[in-house]
């Protein structure tokens, strides 16, 4: 991770319920979700001389050919893949 990403602190809230269906089985349900962790990139400034001067851009597009102020609408700004889950377990001893 460079400079120009902040990955925002984060902190992960859940619960389980567990049903005993027999003596040898039981079933359960987990579901956590992420609060915070979003993942933010920040602009770079580039110089484009005379055309263009000193602009904020986007980094990794500050070499393409869309206008700089165009490269801002790609910055990313995304939840954590994992930012919620629910899984469902059973479990048979034999």
């Amino acid at each position: 991770m460079g400079p120009k990403y902040r990955i925002a602190p984060g902190f992960k809230i859940g619960f389980i319920l567990q049903s005993q269906l027999t003596p040898l089985s039981s079933i359960s349900i987990s579901v956590t979700s992420l609060i915070g962790g979003r993942l933010r990139e920040k602009t770079c400034e580039a110089d484009y001389g005379d055309i263009g001067g000193v602009q904020s851009v986007n980094c990794r597009l500050a070499a393409s050919t869309m206008q700089p102020s165009e490269t801002l609408k790609y910055l990313v700004n995304t939840k954590p893949p994992d930012w919620f889950w629910v899984g469902f377990r059973y479990q048979a001893r034999f």
